[in-house]
């Protein structure tokens, strides 16, 4: 019997059979549709996931980056790669790094430093005479005085050369000082 006999024949049943088929091929069609359609937005929305991902780690990366100061190149290099770093921490673990770095120095400078030198236009206890001796020449006994007095550097104006040439005029006698009360008038 062929097809065309049996729906001639019984044409309930080839109705009956025909709507059967077509009700299971619309759900096979419908579950393998939504299969391909699930599968397929997966895909898409895992590769939109990862470049927005991998956007983000490059701007995490960048951020990290331009937070290098010299001297914090393995610093930088590893909060780069770390996956956890934003950029603002980096910031303030080189901070933390470069404080340390200076006080380390600073410590280290002071252990290398040499014994401070005595001044000796202040430190008498070092058998320096506390004013000059008339013995010395002028030149000296006029740097002496003048590294030693503030007032004096201020009545000359910061003008060693003019106090200079004073002190030699006065060695001399060359110099008459006119003192008032409050004025010295030379």
């Amino acid at each position: 019997m062929t097809l065309e006999e049996f729906k001639n024949k019984y044409p309930d049943i080839a109705k009956s059979l025909i709507l059967e088929g077509d009700a299971a091929g619309y759900d096979r069609g419908f579950k393998d549709g939504e299969a391909a359609g699930i599968e397929k937005t997966a895909k898409e929305n895992q590769d939109t996931a990862k470049a927005a991902g991998a956007t983000q780690e490059r701007e995490r990366i960048k951020s990290v980056q331009d937070q290098l100061i010299p001297g914090h190149e393995a610093l930088i290099r590893e909060l780069m790669f770390d996956g956890n770093t934003s950029g603002p921490e980096a910031a303030v673990k080189i901070l933390a790094a470069e404080k340390k770095l200076r006080t380390d120095t600073l410590a280290q400078h002071q252990i290398d430093a040499p014994d401070v030198l005595p001044d000796p236009s202040t430190d008498y206890a070092q058998g320096i005479p506390k004013k000059p001796d008339d013995n010395m020449p002028v030149e000296e006994r006029a740097k002496m005085a003048w590294n030693k007095d503030p007032k004096l550097r201020m009545e000359f104006q910061g003008d060693y050369e003019a106090y200079l040439a004073f002190e030699k005029a006065n060695s001399k006698g060359q110099v008459k000082i006119l003192r008032s009360k409050d004025v010295i008038v030379i």
